[in-house]
């Protein structure tokens, strides 16, 4: 069975911050909720907006291009900063991990973790819901969501742990956060959807600009690529332990196995 007619949509977060660089939680700011979004937009359905403990994450509609890729998360990281940040002297930071000040633990939102539950794709087992009641951390994802044509179960786990290889090898070299996956984003995490799967390995580190933003569309079109020739991982483990342990050499071993090569234009990220 071969994956068609794609489309990609994505749910990412981000930090606010003041001008102290301390995390400004967005739920002061941001009405949107998990139940109900706010949308943004008359025209546009799913151009909306929601805090997310202390994050502002906001979600795109699916699309068949790069082109309206670039533009929906450049409207979306815009309209955060326009309309939400500057206007209370804040600054939007597409960072994968922050310690929230002390006194913002007293805020039940800032206490509460995750939502429904996601999955390992190498186990099929729920994973557990990070513990964060004892630690100032919190981390912000840059989930990718693929749908396609006639989903099924074996397809998806084909496609996250084709992600995993083109995206989450390749993102140990160039995310130079080290301490989100203490909460989220080991190898092989995802969601099953109605129109296909959620890929929610990868932080946000792919925001930071339009050459990763790229990056992330066409690496995950390369993936579904290797899904469709029939490609074959023959190497989880390996590529589990580079993902879960920020394994610089062994990430670079594997993508010269494979032959995948990080683009040019964003070599500037790597170690």
């Amino acid at each position: 069975m071969k994956v068609n007619n794609v489309t990609l949509g994505a749910d990412p977060e981000v930090f606010l911050l003041n001008a102290e660089g301390k995390v400004a939680p967005a739920y002061k700011f941001i009405k949107g909720t998990k139940d109900k979004p706010e949308r943004v937009s008359k025209d546009i359905k799913d151009l909306a907006i929601q805090y997310d403990n202390v994050s502002a994450e906001y979600c795109i509609p699916a699309c068949a291009c790069l082109e309206d890729w670039l533009k929906y998360h450049n409207f979306m990281l815009d309209y955060i900063r326009e309309t939400i940040a500057e206007p209370n002297g804040l600054a939007v930071y597409a960072y994968p991990s922050v310690y929230i000040e002390p006194k913002t633990t007293r805020d039940p939102i800032a206490m509460q973790a995750g939502c429904d539950p996601d999955f390992n794709v190498y186990t099929q087992d729920a994973n557990i819901k990070p513990d964060i009641t004892e630690t100032l951390l919190r981390s912000a994802g840059g989930h990718i969501h693929i749908g396609y044509e006639n989903p099924n179960p074996d397809i998806n786990n084909q496609l996250i742990m084709a992600m995993d290889l083109f995206l989450g090898v390749p993102s140990v070299l160039i995310d130079k956060d080290v301490e989100r996956k203490q909460l989220y984003g080991k190898a092989g995490c995802f969601r099953t959807k109605h129109y296909g799967v959620e890929y929610r390995s990868l932080s946000n580190f792919w925001l930071q600009d339009n050459g990763l933003m790229a990056w992330a569309w066409q690496a995950t079109m390369d993936a579904i690529e290797f899904v469709n020739k029939g490609g074959i991982i023959t190497n989880p483990e390996q590529i589990v332990e580079s993902i879960n342990d920020y394994n610089k050499d062994l990430a670079r071993e594997i993508l010269d196995d494979y032959g995948i090569v990080i683009p040019e234009y964003i070599t500037q990220y790597q170690d």
